[in-house]
């Protein structure tokens, strides 16, 4: 081979070897219609970016890795892109299933994840939205919400597994035994900035853990967490002497069945850990946004932190007038602001929808077109 040659191949490998170490991202629904043949389709190191929308039916469900490290992620996050699991009695179906020994490379970031249903048609009744089995993945941004099980509604963590999960709300699961937000057996989960409402454990004859249940050798750390109005179960149940939960900078209120109560009394006024109403803006909406005078906001608690999975939101993106919707009166105001000196939209965010850093007529047409059709959903930054 001529020197030359030799020199074309070097430079060729050069150029090609960043494209073969960051390939481009799989896209959800362009590249594939559906996110398991997605997952399928990735190697270790790929981003798998799905668009918004509601993706139900085979293909997403029961979404499985397979044990690859690949991060699946909401490209408008999760209020915008919806997992819904379609378990039944007589069918279950959960949102993941983590089963191959996945670790923190794999992870699932932006996805609300609902109507899952791990019953006794399966060998392991448990975590209806989400399953960990020997695995550890990392899980942020996320609603785990409307989920059941007879073991861990929302999520189940088994046989030494130990998710990182960060950022995420847990709300309106239910578990028939223990565990409605979260159950886990000989594992060790480790809850960051997360927010626990209005789950419940339903067993009759004595309901464990209506936020959280940690069982035989558990280990589980809840930092920065919210825990509160659980329905039945109380707050967290620690089943056995060989299990212990550990929580820092934690707000734990209004459980039904009891806060601080059981072995994790003693944590109470220590650690940073307190109980106080966390100020949701709407539980029967489901917004579980706080407001900026709750104590769970980094500058009313002794921790100097923010508590809980979601940062104090006092604006709607994209709703200027205020009145908690986003539509055609927004736009009128967008329009009377820009071009005949209407009032100006404060704060300044809360009309940048497409994330540009400038309020100008490319923010009307872009949320003319999500309110009209079906566009993509406000992003402020």
């Amino acid at each position: 081979m001529s020197r030359m040659a030799k020199v074309v191949l070097v430079l060729g490998a050069v150029l090609l070897y960043p494209l073969l170490i960051f390939s481009a991202p799989i896209h959800v629904p362009d590249d594939y219609s559906s996110i398991q043949p997605a997952l399928d389709a990735a190697i270790p190191g790929d981003t798998v970016l799905v668009s918004f929308g509601v993706f139900s039916g085979p293909g997403n469900q029961d979404l499985n890795f397979n044990g690859k490290s690949v991060i699946l992620k909401s490209q408008y996050g999760a209020a915008s892109t919806i997992i819904s699991c379609g378990g039944s009695y007589s069918q279950s179906h959960r949102g993941f299933v983590f089963a191959n020994g996945e670790g923190p490379l794999t992870v699932v970031d932006g996805f609300t994840i609902t109507g899952g249903m791990a019953g006794l048609d399966l060998t392991y009744p448990e975590g209806g939205g989400i399953w960990c089995n020997a695995s550890s993945p990392t899980i942020k941004n996320c609603y785990v919400r409307q989920n059941s099980a007879f073991f861990g509604g929302g999520i189940y963590c088994r046989a030494g597994s130990a998710p990182h999960i960060l950022s995420s709300v847990f709300d309106h699961n239910v578990a028939d035994s223990y565990g409605g937000g979260a159950g886990c057996r000989g594992s060790g989960p480790h809850f960051i900035n997360c927010t626990f409402s209005d789950n419940s454990a339903i067993n009759v004859f004595e309901p464990k853990g209506g936020g959280i249940s940690c069982s035989d050798t558990s280990l589980v750390d809840i930092d920065y967490c919210i825990i509160a109005f659980s329905s039945r179960g109380g707050a967290i149940r620690v089943i056995d002497d060989e299990s212990l939960a550990r929580l820092k900078c934690s707000d734990i209120f209004g459980n039904d069945g009891g806060d601080w109560v059981g072995v994790i009394a003693g944590q109470y006024g220590i650690d940073g850990n307190f109980s106080g109403d966390p100020q949701f803006n709407d539980r029967a909406l489901s917004n579980y946004f706080i407001y900026p005078a709750s104590p769970c906001a980094p500058t009313n608690n002794s921790c100097s932190t923010l508590i809980g999975g979601l940062e104090p939101q006092p604006y709607l993106c994209g709703d200027p007038t205020g009145d908690g919707a986003v539509n055609i009166r927004d736009i009128v105001f967008m329009i009377n602001a820009i071009y005949k000196g209407g009032p100006q939209p404060n704060p300044p965010e809360v009309v940048d929808v497409n994330n540009s850093g400038v309020f100008n007529i490319l923010d009307i047409t872009y949320l003319i077109n999500y309110v009209y059709k079906q566009g993509a959903p406000p992003n402020c930054p």
